[in-house]
């Protein structure tokens, strides 16, 4: 894709202007891009549109953008449809449309209004479902909804990346969504003889960890970046807890991250097993707590993610009486509004939430986030990561407050857990400050910029490079290229990629598919195993740890199955990091030995604490593509479980 800056420059801004009347609102240069861009899709979609989409970060000031094109269309004379799954999403959008003279009729029960009277609609997924169609009572008399009649011709999404895309494009789709598009696409080729076009907006395209580009939203129209927004002052940079956080984490290693099975964020049931893992955690949460207020002593305003409402309530207890407000995600739209005024005032310092703060919520006041459990999701990482990355509002400078940073502290290893899952600016940020305080940067070869020593990409700047950024790759696959080097397809243009991509970042080739790969699936019951002996030993050059299994290996065999450590010696931080969360978390139950563990100088000094290590009952295992021994999840109780 071009550079952002490149495009603006190729603008013609008095034209634009001069298209549109958008009153007291001066949009920002890359708004003007994303308008035009948007108008050239349409203008291209003819007979055939294909839904397309926008990727802009928080803080970019998407209500804006939907709000101009919906004033295009309305010039044009089209009735159309702006929906959102929230009731706060909508009720922004619906103000920023009126602020650019966009007529709306505001359609949420949530919001307390079901209008139409205007051609443009702004409405809630649940709300327009049940205002779509005609009811029939028991005795045959029809009830006439308010919107049987209504048929758009446009709908814009927002926060598209919540659409389920493969219900959409199934023959009948079940969800809401689904039926919506479904429905409102019959009656818009029924009336105009066209498919109804759809425009999407999101700050993070993915369903998890899964890029939303593909079978549904087939074209990205503008990528806005949050990496953007922080070199250009609109949004303030994150910087990342250091050592005296990495040393009071929470014990969640069984509660594991996957590229494949983290297609969506932890469940309901999975979060109160986390929930009540964290509370047999002793003194941890005060100790996590009394940190929190020391490092956060100077700052404005703090949201706490945590497991459940239990958690919050345990994390809220350390701290000063009226200093926090929780919000849940069934509490009442009347407590719900104050808590967030609370907070977006500053009479609240703390909000403690589970989940439910990370779409439709502006507290600028916010310049701390806490993450107090594990995180499966890209999509809730990012959006949680960027409330409080917004700048203050004018009249809060006025005031005398200052932001200069959003400081996030993660106490469950979310951040290193997830970086080497797939590519992302924030956890690349993250891992090159960890690098950077730990003194492991290396030099790029070709720009000289500082890396982490497991960067995947080079962070340097490069404003010959189509996204601005250095060009050096420490690990890549090829477009159309195998992992062996090897041309599998004709089409491909062989651009290096990170090696997490699924889709080429020039031509948007498919890279892989994520349900190819064997040590890809997800996870099942059948692949578990007894651990028949276990066995700790030094390796062959006595500067390593060897864990030993004894069990029926993945091809059917009885064998040793090994995982390989290298913590000692002065070995990098993530060796040391991967060895205290793999070996020794899971393994110790006297975890008040582990610090001294640690401090071991030698792989042959740590041999003396082995009789502490204790036999996992069963293992998962795999082979990689190597060959070599996946060892994932260890269960140490032996519970039956029903096989899948």
């Amino acid at each position: 894709m071009q550079k952002i800056d490149a495009m603006i420059a190729e603008l013609d801004m008095d034209k634009l202007r001069a298209s549109i009347h958008t009153g007291e609102i001066e949009p920002r240069p890359y708004q003007w891009l994303v308008y035009e861009k948007t108008a050239e899709v349409i203008r291209k979609f003819g007979k055939q549109p294909k839904p397309s989409y926008v990727t802009a970060s928080v803080g970019a000031g998407k209500t804006i953008m939907i709000a101009m094109i919906a004033r295009r269309f309305q010039d044009m004379g089209w009735e159309g449809l702006v929906i959102a799954r929230q009731g706060e999403i909508i009720e922004q959008d619906a103000e920023e449309l009126w602020n650019l003279s966009v007529k709306n009729s505001l359609f949420s029960a949530s919001l307390g209004r079901k209008a139409y009277a205007y051609p443009l609609i702004a409405g809630t997924e649940g709300t327009i479902i049940n205002g779509l169609f005609d009811k029939t009572a028991d005795d045959g008399a029809v009830t006439k909804s308010l919107l049987s009649d209504f048929s758009p011709r446009y709908i814009l999404v927002d926060e598209c990346h919540q659409v389920n895309w493969q219900d959409i494009i199934s023959e009948q789709p079940e969800t809401q969504y689904g039926v919506i598009m479904n429905e409102l696409n019959r009656r818009c080729k029924a009336k105009y003889g066209h498919e109804v076009i759809v425009i999407g907006y999101t700050g993070s395209p993915f369903r998890g960890v899964e890029s939303i580009k593909g079978a549904y939203w087939k074209h990205e129209i503008v990528n806005i970046s949050t990496k953007y927004l922080v070199d250009l002052g609109f949004l303030v940079p994150t910087i990342f807890g250091g050592q005296d956080i990495e040393d009071l984490q929470y014990d969640l290693h069984e509660f594991a991250s996957s590229d494949v099975d983290g297609v969506q964020d932890f469940t309901d049931s999975q979060l109160k097993e986390m929930q009540e893992e964290i509370l047999k955690q002793g003194t941890l949460t005060q100790k996590i707590m009394l940190k929190v207020m020391e490092l956060t002593r100077d700052r404005l305003g703090v949201l706490i993610t945590c497991a459940g409402k239990k958690h919050c309530k345990e994390a809220a207890k350390y701290l000063p009486e009226g200093s926090y407000s929780i919000v849940t995600e069934d509490m009442g739209q009347k407590a719900r509004r104050k808590a967030l005024k609370d907070a977006a005032t500053g009479r609240k310092k703390y909000t403690l939430q589970i989940g439910c703060l990370t779409t439709g919520v502006n507290i600028p006041y916010w310049d701390t986030s806490v993450i107090l459990r594990k995180i499966m999701s890209l999509t809730l990482l990012t959006q949680l990561l960027g409330r409080p990355m917004r700048l203050l509002k004018p009249d809060q400078i006025a005031a005398g407050l200052v932001k200069e940073n959003h400081l996030c502290l993660d106490f469950t290893g979310t951040m290193f857990e997830l970086g080497g899952l797939y590519e992302d600016p924030i956890l690349e940020e993250a891992e090159a400050q960890r690098a950077k305080r730990s003194g492991e940067q290396v030099p790029c070869p070709k720009c000289q910029t500082m890396n982490s020593p497991y960067a995947r990409r080079c962070i340097g700047k490069d404003s010959t490079s189509p996204d601005g950024r250095c060009e050096e790759f420490f690990s890549f696959i090829r477009c159309g290229f195998d992992k062996h080097g090897i041309r599998i397809f004709d089409d491909g243009c062989g651009t290096k990629n990170d090696p997490t991509a699924r889709y080429c970042r020039q031509c948007d080739h498919v890279l892989r598919d994520p349900n190819a790969a064997l040590n890809e699936r997800a996870y099942t019951d059948k692949e578990w195993t007894d651990v028949q002996d276990f066995k700790v030993e030094l390796t062959k050059d006595a500067e390593g740890v060897l864990y030993r299994y004894l069990v029926v290996k993945a091809d059917g065999k009885t064998g040793w199955a090994n995982e390989v450590f290298y913590p000692f010696g002065g070995k990098p931080k993530h060796l040391r990091d991967m060895f205290k969360m793999k070996a020794l978390l899971p393994h110790l139950e006297d975890k008040s030995m582990m610090k001294k563990m640690m401090d071991c100088h030698d792989a042959k000094t740590f041999m003396h604490y082995a009789g502490l290590i204790r036999a996992p009952k069963r293992i998962t295992h795999r082979f990689n593509d190597k060959g070599r021994d996946i060892i994932h999840r260890k269960d140490f109780i032996g519970e039956q479980i029903e096989a899948a």
